[in-house]
């Protein structure tokens, strides 16, 4: 008989959680036929599959995880996948092991960890956040809060208290072998995940994007990004993504404290897959000649795009008006 494993894939934001799920949604039959269920609704696993933006087939609460482990999975299959991203912060504050334990006790755990290489999850993570977040601040005032190793730190010194099998993977060593990594882990045979038709699934914007969602937070608040960036990343995926606008004092700053934080964090990584932190003139080198600070360009398709979500923003803005 098979051996019973919950398969966690806990990722970390922007470490392409999203391009992984949309594989798992499209290889459903295959995982099943290697004893792993993936259970996921028909509309989000569609969504999954289709490259859109993806949150996994759970949600990052501890209800939301013990319903799927209780209710959603049907056990037809010998071994259970969970993914998302939010399930690494929520380990920290919740016991999920204990879930686990309680309601599959034969099963044996396997997580699985993307980090990334701090100044680019910065950057990343910045994008998030405009897209998704309604911010409203600069990329330098995002750095003086940003304390993802911080974090790591605390989250990591929990999970190693636990009795689990833990992987971590560095997502800026695999972004072209993500699904790779993922058969490996999976104990799969190469090539069993089906690959997204679009390479890339939730990209970060171009600088001209960023600062275009970044003034409708300002202007209109959180709930803007279906109109906007959700349409850049879903029209156009394949558009390459810029970095945003930063000090030098700024980096600098940032830069120190994530080595003192990733010379902690290495004892729990193994060295090919540890953070790699530049100095701030090779850092300060990859945001330059991308534009001028105050002047920004969109091609017709980009300018397309954002007008159809314009014209769907303003009519459902209007419809809430008469119906107000």
């Amino acid at each position: 008989m098979a051996e019973k494993t919950v398969y966690l894939h806990v990722g970390q934001g922007k470490t392409g959680s999203s391009y992984i799920q949309s594989a798992f949604a499209l290889s459903i039959d295959t995982l099943a036929q290697n004893g792993i269920e993936y259970p996921i609704d028909e509309r989000s696993a569609a969504r999954a599959g289709s490259g859109l933006i993806s949150s996994g087939n759970v949600l990052p609460t501890k209800d939301s995880f013990e319903e799927v482990v209780t209710k959603n999975y049907t056990q037809s299959q010998p071994s259970l996948l969970l993914s998302n991203e939010g399930l690494f912060d929520l380990m920290q504050k919740e016991n999920l092991h204990q879930i686990l334990a309680k309601n599959l006790p034969d099963h044996r755990i396997k997580l699985i960890v993307f980090i990334r290489d701090p100044l680019e999850h910065a950057v990343s993570a910045y994008h998030q956040i405009i897209k998704r977040g309604g911010y409203t601040e600069s990329f330098d005032k995002f750095l003086e809060k940003f304390s993802r190793l911080a974090r790591d730190r605390k989250v990591f010194r929990r999970l190693s208290q636990f009795d689990m099998d833990m992987t971590i993977k560095n997502y800026s060593r695999h972004k072209k072998t993500v699904l790779a990594v993922m058969e490996e882990f999976l104990s799969l045979p190469e090539g069993a995940l089906k690959k997204p038709e679009v390479d890339v699934v939730n990209r970060s914007l171009t600088r001209a994007e960023l600062e275009l969602q970044r003034a409708f937070n300002v202007h209109f608040g959180h709930g803007t990004s279906g109109y906007v960036s959700d349409r850049f990343c879903n029209r156009l995926p394949e558009i390459p993504s810029e970095k945003p606008i930063v000090s030098r004092e700024s980096l600098k700053g940032y830069l120190d404290s994530s080595r003192e934080h990733a010379n902690v964090l290495a004892r729990y990584i193994s060295e090919e897959e540890r953070h790699y932190i530049p100095d701030v003139d090779e850092a300060m080198a990859s945001f330059e000649g991308q534009g001028d600070d105050d002047s920004f360009s969109f091609s017709a398709a980009q300018l397309d795009t954002f007008v159809s979500g314009l014209q769907e923003f303003i009519k459902i803005r209007v419809n809430q008006g008469k119906n107000g």
